[in-house]
């Protein structure tokens, strides 16, 4: 009896001390991380105010023209108005806090600048009554929560004047601390002296037993943690406080953050008190049952047989799939797992491997959704969804799996198709603008033929106008619903700010003119200009803004700002403003800009839809927007005008030193290029290029055979080549070559070119990251040749200028089945002197094929029966090595891939025009 009486109480106590030390450990930790949250809320207070520092010393400077060398504050507004607009521009970039700016002399004259309840700015240029003491050092005077930060102003080395700004404590205080700290997680107090110190938020009115014990040791310089009982409205507890002193010119300062541990405290209590009832009452009811046992056995049997008929009668009968298996053999399940498995399990499989059990497919495959696995299988011609989890649990040291499982049909199908309603809109969407695109491709091609015809016609220049804006309601449309879809693929490539800006206002500098608005670009002098990113988009962005700001302008000016800013690894945060002086926004309508609500669109009003797709990709490209009205520069209450402040984030474009100087090459023969390829075939345009240019060209095939020759190659020649090209038939296979290259140390040794299949997300920086010096896409390399030469060869520009000659013997066959596009393109080749045989159907193209050798073929991409795409590959098949170019009106990343990976050269986007032939049939051709 006593053993049964020991054991048990043992095993209690020793639980009991094994919780205890569980909690401890828990308490320990859950007190180490609200430390580590406070230390990282104290870092973040002490960067702003680095910040509020750095943005302060700048101000003196600011100003000093206001004084000068007179040592008086000057009353030319001249002067006033420079100095104006930086002060405001350093308030409103500060509003959350700095209340005004004055700079007064040792006379007492003082220029002050302030801001009114609305947010107006007030000048005010007076002779003080009372003459403030010069202060000669920076000075912190605190009067109340007004807290006034002075700065000497020196003119020459001397002492001329002051310059005060004047901060609210309150303001500041939200400034710091509401972006970091969680009020259910820390409470800061602001010290602004040794007895001067402030709570926050102040209209709780709490305060620390410890606050006396914190002072003394900031008054020592010394920073740590102290514990002690916080009391305020309505609340108190055991707090732990980190204090920290942040000397600011010269100043005392300091912040404490204090963390709640009375919850942690009380729950670990409550934890452990309830765990020790919870075993101690375990025990006596042990005690008691074996108690039992021993005086009744029979008696306690019957009872534990009557006890387990009845777990197994709600085993049976939970309606939860229950599959328990030992050592991988299934022993046991219940009616539940017969009847929803039927069609795969039976009480004849007990014993059989779990390996050998008709199952539903995937049953064992841990496909995971959210907590669960999720399995989907057929049964009686239907659907059927199930949620499974799986158990392992170990019995006198036998491990048994139990496999739960729950049917969730119904949950699963709604979940489905709740998911390809939002996709199949988002397609349908896409789908719908691209089937506008054809016919309104087809206008354009007409509108070209009728001004062939009647070029002074003026009602054709209307219907062109009302297509082209057609065109860019049907583009805005797919983009949004491209956006949806999740189908966005931003690019990566070079491109400088100052260039896509001026392309940009260039676009509406006619609208602006016609109104008589003055565009104006204000790029900062210290602003990054050549980054790596998307300029499309960055162009379309800007295009919305720049577009809304010209059309709700009626006089005035139309002003964008841009500044950037480097963040780690590379990148560029580039801040760009749009200002008008405009009938300016509602704060309603500022409230709805960035959504689609049409029950406040009147009939005939614009959805908006550009300003939506702008805030998408400022998202998209992990940046923020943000609205105002009034505008800085607006004037006039008529005309408040409005202000867009959007950021996006790219990547900097940064050239690698090679040391390379070849100005001095004036002829082409003194020019040695190198092309290392997968496929002579793949480079012949090139190498006629090169030839026409009478540059010299070495050609090394690349292979198993003669990988390894590489590197030997060009450590020999390392000084013969200035520039070396890499084409392999495929972009993993460039990039290898391009890789081996730079782990041999070569790149330095002259100027590589990459040229890629088609242009792939992040491919290039990867160029970049291997020291290549250009990267190209297939489609575009001879035009970046040209960049290369203009770049490193100036006494070579003869070559750029010289006019390109095509061939007048050229062959072109164009499939295509629209007889309006046939007609635009037998135009334009006709004006390069070209008659070209036209193929409706594949039935005319074969027989175009079997009785004539053509030199070029143009295909449509929706060339029946099937498309352009099946078409290049039975020309392929069938052994054509002439060059095919796609034509398409849509022309997206997934076609380009799919041009390159279906043997096509190259591409052309419709409608069609001169130039652009010229340029594909000099390429292929020449």
């Amino acid at each position: 009896m006593k053993r049964q009486i020991i054991i048990p109480v043992a095993i209690s106590l020793f639980c009991i001390l094994m919780a205890g030390c569980y909690i401890r450990f828990s308490y320990v930790n859950q007190l180490n991380t609200k430390k580590k949250l406070v230390e990282s809320y104290m870092s973040n207070i002490r960067s702003e105010l680095d910040i509020i520092g750095i943005k302060s010393r700048e101000i003196p400077f600011v100003v000093r023209p206001l004084i000068g060398e007179s040592g008086t504050v000057t009353f030319d507004p001249t002067i006033h108005f420079r100095i104006e607009n930086q002060l405001e521009e350093f308030c409103l970039n500060n509003e959350y806090f700095v209340k005004s700016i004055s700079v007064y002399d040792y006379r007492g004259d003082v220029f002050n600048i302030s801001r009114d309840d609305e947010g107006k700015f007030i000048k005010d240029v007076y002779i003080s009554k009372v003459v403030l003491d010069v202060l000669p050092e920076t000075s912190i005077l605190i009067n109340q929560n007004v807290y006034t930060l002075v700065q000497p102003v020196f003119s020459n080395d001397v002492l001329v004047g002051n310059v005060s700004i004047h901060l609210n404590m309150d303001s500041l205080q939200h400034f710091m601390y509401d972006r970091y700290i969680d009020q259910s997680e820390a409470w800061p107090t602001t010290i602004l002296g040794l007895n001067n110190y402030i709570t926050f938020p102040v209209e709780n009115n709490w305060s620390l037993s410890h606050m006396d014990r914190i002072i003394d040791g900031m008054r020592e310089d010394k920073n740590g943690w102290i514990t002690g009982e916080i009391e305020g409205t309505g609340f108190s507890g055991k707090v732990m406080s980190y204090y920290q002193t942040l000397p600011y010119y010269g100043h005392f300062f300091g912040v404490v953050l204090s963390c709640n541990i009375s919850k942690i405290t009380y729950a670990s209590l409550t934890s452990f008190l309830v765990i020790s009832v919870l075993l101690l009452f375990l025990t006596v009811t042990l005690i008691s049952v074996l108690s039992r046992i021993f005086h009744a056995h029979e008696k306690e049997k019957d009872e534990k047989d009557r006890i387990i008929t009845l777990l197994q009668t709600a085993y049976q009968s939970v309606p939860v799939g229950l599959i328990v298996s030992k050592q991988n053999r299934f022993i046991l399940t219940n009616q539940f797992t017969y009847d929803m498995l039927s069609d795969y399990i039976g009480p004849n499989d007990i014993g059989r491997s779990m390996d050998e059990l008709m199952l539903p497919s995937g049953f064992f495959e841990r496909e995971r959704f959210q907590k669960w696995d999720l399995y989907s299988f057929e049964k009686n011609g239907n659907e059927v969804h199930i949620c499974k989890d799986q158990i392992e649990i170990n019995v006198n040291n036998t491990k048994y799996i139990i496999d739960v499982f729950w049917e969730v049909t119904e949950i699963e199908k709604n979940r489905r198709e709740a998911i390809r309603s939002e996709i199949a809109k988002s397609e349908l969407l896409s789908r719908i603008s691209n089937d506008f695109k054809r016919p309104i491709d087809r206008i354009k091609d007409a509108v070209v033929l009728l001004t062939q015809r009647y070029p002074k016609e003026s009602t054709i220049s209307y219907i062109a106008n009302s297509v082209n804006s057609l065109s860019e309601i049907i583009v805005d449309v797919q983009d949004f619903a491209d956006i949806e879809a999740g189908n966005i693929q931003l690019e990566e490539v070079p491109f400088d700010i100052s260039d896509e800006i001026e392309k940009i206002v260039g676009e509406f500098h006619h609208e602006a003119q016609y109104k008589s608005i003055t565009l104006q670009t204000q790029i900062a002098s210290s602003a990054v200009r050549k980054v790596i990113g998307d300029p499309h988009r960055f162009r379309q962005i800007l295009g919305h803004l720049l577009s809304n700001a010209v059309k709700f302008t009626e006089s005035g000016e139309v002003r964008i700002s841009v500044e950037t800013t480097r963040l780690v690894d590379r990148k560029v945060l580039i801040k760009c403003s749009v200002e008008d002086t405009g009938r300016g926004m509602t704060k309603k309508q500022l409230k709805n800009l960035f959504s689609i609500d049409l029950r406040d669109k009147k009939d005939g009003e614009s959805i908006g839809l550009g300003t939506i797709i702008v805030k998408k990709l400022v998202t998209i490209m992990r940046g923020t927007i943000r609205v105002a009205s009034p505008s800085p520069i607006a004037s006039r209450p008529e005309a408040p005008g409005t202000q867009v402040l959007f950021t996006i984030q790219c990547y900097l474009e940064q050239d690698y030193d090679k040391q390379l100087d070849y100005s001095s090459i004036a002829s082409p023969e003194n020019l040695n290029v190198l092309i290392i390829t997968s496929d002579r075939q793949s480079i012949q345009y090139q190498v006629n290029y090169l030839k026409r240019k009478k540059i010299n060209l070495d050609i090394f095939i690349y292979n198993t055979e003669t990988s390894p020759l590489l590197i030997n190659k060009l450590i020999i020649d390392k000084n013969r080549y200035q520039i070396v090209i890499i084409e392999a038939s495929d972009s993993k296979k460039s990039f290898s070559i391009a890789k081996k290259i730079f782990e041999n140390d070569l790149t330095k040794n002259c100027l590589y070119v990459l040229v890629d299949t088609y242009e792939q997300q992040g491919s290039y920086l990867k160029a970049k990251s291997l020291q290549i010096d250009y990267y190209f896409g297939k489609n575009e390399e001879l035009n970046g040749f040209e960049k290369v030469l203009k770049a490193n060869f100036p006494k070579l520009l003869h070559l750029q200028d010289e006019e390109d000659e095509l061939r007048n013997d050229i062959r072109i066959l164009v499939a295509e089945n629209n007889s309006l596009s046939q007609t635009v393109a037998n135009i334009v080749f006709r004006k390069l002197g070209y008659n070209v045989d036209f193929a409706k159907n594949v039935q005319e193209l074969e027989a175009f094929l079997n009785g004539n050798i053509y030199d070029i073929i143009f295909v449509d991409l929706k060339f029946p029966p099937t498309n352009g795409f099946d078409l290049a590959d039975k020309l392929r098949s069938e052994g054509y090595k002439f060059p095919i170019v796609a034509m398409t009106s849509t022309l997206t990343k997934d076609n380009i891939k799919d041009i390159a990976d279906h043997g096509m050269d190259g591409y052309i986007q419709k409608p069609i025009d001169v130039q652009n032939i010229r340029q594909v049939l000099y390429k292929w051709t020449s």
